[in-house]
């Protein structure tokens, strides 16, 4: 994907994470404009407003928001096609949420692992050796 305006990117995650990975992904793509949510309802609000090209998000494992995924990773595919979804785990990821997943980052993850998933949808990814 290599969108003519500079990549919208919505973070979905725990609220003591989205910062960190907020500063990561600006870090990979500097010109990218970052919305961050942890709650999937208030993320449904971000895209039906925003064009976001890229989701990178928690997929909730163990918490209370994880009944929810399933629907909202099956509503951005079949509503925003276009949109790439990059998955976030730190434990199992069912077959039932990867069937809807571009990406797969299991956590921990490195700068590099984030270069590479983010590289693969945005050609103004920097990467480094």
């Amino acid at each position: 994907m290599k969108p003519e305006r500079s990549p919208n990117i919505l973070i979905l995650d725990m609220p003591d994470l989205i910062y960190t990975e907020k500063r990561l992904c600006e870090f990979v793509i500097p010109n990218s404009n970052i919305f961050v949510s942890s709650y999937i309802e208030e993320a449904k609000e971000i895209i039906q407003t925003k064009p976001i090209d890229i989701i990178l998000m928690d997929l909730f494992t163990d918490h209370e928001q994880e009944k929810m995924v399933d629907s909202f990773l099956a509503k951005v595919k079949r509503e925003k096609d276009d949109t790439k979804i990059i998955g976030t785990s730190g434990t199992f990821i069912s077959h039932k949420k990867a069937e809807f997943l571009d990406h797969i980052l299991m956590k921990p993850f490195s700068l590099k692992d984030l270069q590479i998933a983010l590289s693969k949808f945005d050609e103004s990814v920097k990467l480094f050796k």
